[in-house]
């Protein structure tokens, strides 16, 4: 179970609660200052480990948030929710960048070429004219694999060569700061950041959740799913659907 910080709260409370029909433990905390608020985060961190919480969903820009890490009750993470849609986030965005993405090149960056990497290859390949590879120095096996089973048009370049004359990227690895990726790019690395709220449009429960946060724990519980993603061109014109009618 996950957890779910409520603030400002009028007291502070918990309780189990619904939302999208998944279930969280929230924490009601009131708004204090100084000692008050860490005696509050320590309560509350304590009642959750208890619980066997160790993630939980926080309010948006919550001040509080390193309070409760450094107790050991992290931010939902979305990483998974974001890998499991990179290649419908990247096609999305280059057809809203005005790029066809049966005409696009798009460029791959990982630290290895592993089996994931070749999955990835292979769904984008079906999606996108010309793929370029940097995979931590190795992938030309993995390139002549995948030309010769599904024909996959590839190439294997070098780092500095990697986002020349590409339309689009997926970064499986925080990029160097010398290399120049295009706009259209999805980063998948640890620590990343994304924003699929445009594409899981989602209701407000109390306290004004983080949305990366919060997609995240429901599509660990399996609320959300893959086959859920709407890109924006799809939305209709009354308004964003939710998954949760």
């Amino acid at each position: 179970m996950f957890g779910y910080i409520y603030y400002p709260a009028p007291r502070f409370a918990l309780e189990e609660i619904q939302v999208a029909g998944v279930p969280f433990l929230q924490v009601a905390l009131p708004e204090r200052r100084g000692w008050r608020m860490r005696w509050l985060v320590r309560r509350a961190a304590k009642v959750l480990r208890r619980q066997g919480v160790h993630q939980a969903v926080f309010p948006e820009n919550f001040s509080g948030l390193e309070l409760f890490t450094s107790r050991g009750i992290l931010p939902a993470s979305d990483l998974a929710l974001r890998r499991a849609v990179a290649v419908e986030t990247l096609v999305s965005r280059l057809t809203e960048a005005g790029l066809d993405p049966r005409s696009s090149t798009v460029a791959v960056l990982a630290p290895a070429p592993t089996s994931t990497v070749g999955e990835l290859l292979r769904e984008l390949s079906r999606k996108v004219r010309y793929l370029k590879l940097f995979a931590g120095g190795g992938g030309e096996e993995l390139a002549h694999e995948l030309r010769w089973e599904a024909g996959v048009a590839m190439q294997v370049v070098e780092l500095r060569d990697l986002c020349r004359g590409v339309h689009g990227a997926i970064l499986l690895q925080e990029p160097p700061e010398d290399l120049l990726c295009p706009d259209v790019s999805v980063a998948l690395w640890e620590g990343s950041k994304g924003d699929l709220s445009a594409y899981f449009p989602l209701p407000h429960p109390a306290g004004d959740p983080a949305q990366d946060q919060l997609l995240g724990a429901l599509f660990a519980a399996g609320r959300i799913k893959k086959e859920d993603f709407s890109p924006p061109a799809r939305l209709t014109a009354g308004g964003k659907p939710s998954i949760m009618q």
